[in-house]
């Protein structure tokens, strides 16, 4: 299993004539880019009630096996704010923006509960 992101690009272009900023702001804030692999997972649950006398017992097992590798890759990634003309006063950002790659080989989540 394998997640990819390349080449991903989150810009602000201001190719005017005239001024690029004058008095203001301009960013490229609060993106996520996320490549996310998972392999295995698994949910198990069991519900038990116990007869007139003694204590429910249960057991759960659980067995993953991956083939091959679990893989989550992120390349060349740009934030970025671009200006032509001229900024007076201004602020520019990136900011806030965030890039993550996760690989799960096998996940498993058992519960036993009785009333």
């Amino acid at each position: 299993m394998t997640a990819t992101s390349t080449g991903t690009s989150y810009q602000v272009a201001l190719n005017g004539t005239g001024a690029g900023v004058s008095n203001g702001t301009a960013g490229v804030t609060g993106n996520t880019l996320a490549a996310q692999a998972f392999g295995n997972s698994a949910t198990n649950r069991v519900t038990q009630t116990a007869l007139n006398n003694g204590a429910p017992s249960a057991a759960v097992g659980n067995y993953q096996v991956n083939s091959g590798a679990v893989t989550a890759t992120v390349t060349s990634v740009n934030f970025g704010v671009g200006i032509s003309g001229p900024v007076g006063n201004s602020t520019l950002r990136t900011t806030g923006n965030q890039i993550t790659a996760s690989a799960t080989g096998n996940s498993a989540v058992s519960t036993i509960t009785s009333r």
